[in-house]
């Protein structure tokens, strides 16, 4: 262990770290089993800043400062099986817990009258004035790797899970994952994306974006609702389809359960546009007596057109 102002590194890690410890570690126990342990035991400090348990500020640059940076790093490896024999067996490298157990000055459930924002984590990616022509600005990141041999049940990018103990609904706001601004943010282009101009495609061919994993879902009122937002453009927009804000349907085809389908476009459908019997084609260039025509005959093939 050294304090001091001034440090040169070189050499090994063991002989520049300021802080350096090589431990190796057996026996049993019960409960919990933190090898290295800070306890605030009390802490009524009154303080017109932030208070902080452990603090890490980290300065860096120079003519000389090349690599990457981290104000804190943690590293978990599991290098020999352990004898965990649950499922419940819980590996990571960061582990926090942010619990209240008393009032905070609140005096009822409501925007106004509440008091108190718990948050196990509060990550803030920040650029000043001078910061100019950067690559990305990221607030978090989560990157998985699963290499050619291993294997997992589950592999799952972000997880939000409710524990069992959550009891409890927000009486104004109850949501999985929020996406706001505070007063003067930019706002952004795009809520949610997928791919980057500079990434990869990243879903395989035959994928969900969007779904209920395996199958399985329960009942819900609605999968969707916009209905407080103001569409100018689209509600839903792909390829040949679209819902316009006020709902209205546009396509070049519209199917039904059954396999009829309402098909618009130029020219003739005879012998073109392949439909079940019961089918329309709308014709967009045709005049009186020749704009409608209905699938009479022909199977699903692309005879059996008559004109109405």
């Amino acid at each position: 262990m050294r304090f001091g102002t001034s440090f040169t590194w070189s050499g090994a890690a063991s002989a520049n770290a300021a802080l350096y410890a090589s431990e190796n570690w057996a026996g049993s126990n019960t409960g919990s089993t933190p090898f290295h342990q800070i306890v605030i035991n009390t802490d009524n400090v009154n303080s017109t800043g932030n208070v902080s348990g452990f603090n890490i500020n980290h300065q860096f640059g120079g003519t000389n400062c090349v690599g990457n940076r981290a104000a804190f790093a943690a590293n978990t490896f599991l290098i020999t099986t352990s004898n965990n024999l649950t499922q419940g067996a819980s590996y990571s490298s960061l582990s926090c817990n942010t619990r209240v157990q008393v009032n905070d000055n609140g005096t009822a459930p409501t925007q106004s009258a509440s008091r108190g924002q718990v948050q196990t984590a509060n990550l803030i990616a920040q650029a000043t004035s001078g910061a100019t022509n950067f690559y990305q600005i990221s607030c978090i990141e989560f990157d998985t790797s699963m290499a050619t041999g291993s294997s997992a049940w589950q592999k799952v990018g972000v997880a939000i899970v409710q524990l069992g103990s959550d009891q409890v609904q927000g009486s104004g706001v109850d949501t999985a994952l929020s996406i706001s601004n505070a007063p003067g943010a930019v706002g952004w282009r795009l809520g949610i994306g997928f791919n980057r101009p500079d990434g990869r495609w990243p879903f395989v061919a035959g994928a969900t974006i969007m779904g209920c994993e395996g199958g399985v879902g329960g009942a819900v009122t609605n999968c969707i609702d916009f209905s407080p937002c103001t569409i100018s453009g689209s509600l839903i927009k792909g390829p040949g389809f679209n819902v316009s804000g006020t709902g209205a349907v546009t396509g070049t085809s519209h199917g039904f359960s059954n396999g009829v389908t309402i098909t618009s476009g130029t020219g003739s459908p005879a012998g073109v546009v392949a439909a079940p019997q019961g089918s329309l084609f709308l014709r967009t260039d045709g005049a009186a007596g020749t704009t409608l025509y209905v699938k009479e005959s022909g199977g699903v093939g692309n005879t059996g057109w008559t004109a109405k």
